[in-house]
């Protein structure tokens, strides 16, 4: 140090162990911690021969020495700190540590222990006013720094540079010089340096083994300084051109992969950095298609892309930074053609005719990004049947019968997407018979269970249309035998039963529980179609619990625990009784219950 600075230093750790510490050294649980400390100083240095002297010595040599007491940092506890007089010419000061345990208080000693440590610190004091310098000329060694930094061929990114050894000196000050290695890259960032070792033979100091790794391309400068005791510094600055060896990288936000074909969509822009600079000139970047692709458009200046044919399309980003060029991973987008063709026909149709009628029904056209396959026009009667048109012609047809005739537009495209426009033409009677039924014939007012039998009665069902005989009501028989009225049953598992069953059987037994659907359908001339659906519940158990009795007989098992004798079961089977006796059956009830009270 010198005259005065400031001097500052850690805390000194104090322990002072118990006697089970050599019993077991990692366990400070013990440790006392009743220990007074002082930290003092006085100009001069430690005389070795204190070393054998006893604490009350010492203390009287640290008084002759006008120690002076060194308080903690108020800043920092954990620091000692305190100023070197500036007027001093005392060439050395010494830092004492004394340390005294309450050995006197818990063992009963005559005496505490007393312990010292020091440290001895030279005061250099000068009046220094020249720098310090580059060991022989200055210009040259610095010419040979240059070179090396900069040599034909030029270190690019990512390279490892080693500085040259530099010596400096300072007169007879060289052994308190201190110096410094700095590297800042073109954008005026610090670069870490590693590895630097100093070496003072006692004439010079030498820096040497510096490295630093190169990252951005550009100019950089190396800056040392050398600073000596009187705080005089030099600077030297050699430049350094690191060549651009490393391509800019491409960087893009979520691609869009499936597409429809004919969508234009604006390709991700992508962001070029080099040297961890964007790249704003997009100009040097541009969008290359590669392999084999289906047919699309792509502007690049907007980076509009659109496909025209379903398939898959590749591509990849080109970028240049005007020194290297980049290229970016192989993108895939999906074009697919999820949509349906438009159908668009020339004219309405109409919608209502009288029965054969002969018309031309409208054309139509049909569109499509990815092409049209195929386009039909198909006509069915009331029945379903396909009409066919009038002979010589494409659109014209002829409606012979009454009823609701279907007209089919279909257009498929490349991709089998089909879009199917349906018109209805009413011809001449249009008019659904009418059903009506007596409230026997609907199931749900009878309340069914398993065993019970459904009976359809044709005199309770009425059909009229208003094209037959008159408004006169059909002929249920001859109706049914010309499939004009049709009788279902769907039973529980889907199966359907039609009545009549056997030729004249309208009935059916319930022999299993579920839900059954009735249904009446009644179709006239014109295959106009009406219909009547009646769904209801067959229950499994009966209410009356006497027939099951009457059915299956009693058999009653009644087991008794005798208190001392064991067990003693009875069997107790009445006989098949009549659904008439009731007083017989009451009996055995009777018998029954006062066995099950024994």
């Amino acid at each position: 140090t010198q005259p005065g600075e400031t001097i500052s230093f850690s805390a000194p750790k104090v322990v002072d162990y118990s006697k089970d510490h050599k019993k077991n050294p990692t366990d400070t649980s013990t440790d006392d911690n009743n220990v007074k400390t002082n930290v003092m100083f006085f100009y001069g240095e430690w005389d070795s021969s204190w070393d054998t002297l006893t604490a009350t010595e010492l203390d009287a040599k640290l008084t002759e020495k006008n120690a002076e007491k060194i308080a903690k940092d108020k800043d920092d506890e954990t620091t000692y700190k305190f100023d070197v007089n500036a007027e001093t010419s005392a060439t050395a000061l010494t830092v004492v540590v004394r340390t005294e345990d309450d050995a006197r208080y818990s063992t009963g000693r005559t005496e505490n222990h007393v312990s010292f440590e020091h440290r001895t610190i030279k005061i250099k004091n000068t009046n220094d006013s020249s720098a310090p310098a580059l060991v022989g000329n200055a210009e040259t060694v610095l010419g040979t720094l240059r070179d090396t930094l900069n040599p034909a061929e030029a270190y690019g990114q990512n390279a490892e540079v080693t500085i040259p050894s530099l010596d400096f000196s300072d007169g007879d000050n060289t052994g308190y010089l201190t110096t410094s290695l700095m590297v800042l890259d073109k954008n005026g960032n610090e670069v870490e340096v590693s590895g630097i070792t100093y070496n003072y033979d006692g004439t010079k100091l030498t820096m040497q083994n510096g490295k630093f790794v190169t990252t951005v391309a550009g100019e950089y400068m190396v800056v040392i300084t050398a600073t000596d005791i009187g705080g005089n510094s030099v600077i030297y600055s050699v430049p350094m051109n690191v060549k651009d060896t490393k391509a800019p990288t491409i960087e893009i936000d979520e691609l869009k992969t499936t597409i429809e074909v004919g969508e234009k969509y604006i390709l991700p822009s992508p962001v070029v950095v080099d040297d961890g600079e964007v790249i704003p000139n997009h100009s040097k970047m541009q969008v290359v298609m590669v392999g084999d692709n289906p047919s699309y458009k792509l502007v690049q200046e907007t980076l509009e892309f659109t496909p025209l044919k379903k398939g898959t399309y590749s591509f990849k980003y080109v970028a240049s930074d005007g020194v290297n060029t980049t290229e970016s991973a192989v993108y895939t987008i999906t074009a697919t053609d999820t949509t349906k063709p438009v159908i668009e026909l020339s004219d309405i149709v109409e919608p209502t005719l009288e029965k054969d009628a002969e018309i031309e029904l409208p054309s139509f056209s049909a569109t499509d990004a990815n092409g049209i396959r195929s386009t039909s026009l198909t006509v069915k009667d009331p029945d379903g049947d396909v009409v066919s048109p009038v002979e010589g012609t494409e659109y014209k047809f002829k409606f012979t019968r009454d009823g609701v005739y279907t007209v089919e537009y279909k257009a498929v495209d490349l991709a089998d997407n089909e879009t199917v426009e349906t018109y209805t033409i009413n011809v001449g009677d249009c008019t659904e018979p009418t059903i009506t039924l007596i409230k026997e014939n609907n199931p749900r007012q009878n309340g069914y269970k398993i065993g019970d039998t459904l009976a359809i009665k044709l005199s309770g069902i009425t059909v009229k249309d208003n094209k037959y005989n008159n408004g006169e009501a059909y002929d249920v028989e001859s109706a049914i035998r010309d499939g004009k009225i049709i009788i279902t049953l769907t039973k529980p598992d889907g199966s359907k039963v039609t009545f009549p069953q056997d030729n004249s059987n309208y009935t059916f037994k319930f022999e299993t529980a579920g839900s059954y659907t009735l249904t009446y359908q009644a179709k006239d001339d014109a295959g106009n179609t009406a219909t009547k659906q009646y769904t209801f519940e067959v229950k499994a158990e009966t209410d009356n619990k006497s027939v099951s009795e009457q059915a299956w007989g009693i058999v009653l098992i009644v087991v008794s625990l005798a208190l001392l004798c064991g067990v003693v079961i009875y069997f107790v089977k009445t006989k098949d009784v009549s659904s008439r006796d009731d007083k017989a059956k009451e009996k055995a009830k009777e018998n029954a219950k006062k066995l099950s009270d024994k």
